[in-house]
């Protein structure tokens, strides 16, 4: 009988022992699953600012091209202007 009591309380520290095993896996289970869930919303929040970046850079990159395109305009015309000046005086050099 006291090796039947002996085996029982053997037992017995085994299942409490794996019970409190458990209780610490799934409390850091929960733990994980927090940090998983944690890093996942931060990934999302990243994503999401680098598209906006992506987005800005492409505008600006959109804007700049058309600044350019336009400065090339104005020279152009500018050139145009002087041009015109210069066939004038050079017609009333030769009217003169």
């Amino acid at each position: 009988m006291c090796k039947h009591v002996h085996n029982w309380l053997q037992a017995e520290r085994a299942r409490k022992n794996t019970e409190s095993e458990l209780s610490e896996t799934s409390q850091r289970i929960t733990e994980l699953t927090t940090m998983l869930n944690s890093a996942s919303a931060d990934r999302s929040r990243f994503d999401a600012e680098m598209s906006s970046a992506r987005a800005d850079v492409d505008d600006a990159l959109r804007e700049r091209t058309e600044a350019a395109e336009r400065a090339a305009k104005l020279q152009v015309s500018r050139v145009d202007e002087r041009a015109v000046k210069l066939e004038v005086s050079a017609s009333l050099v030769c009217v003169c």
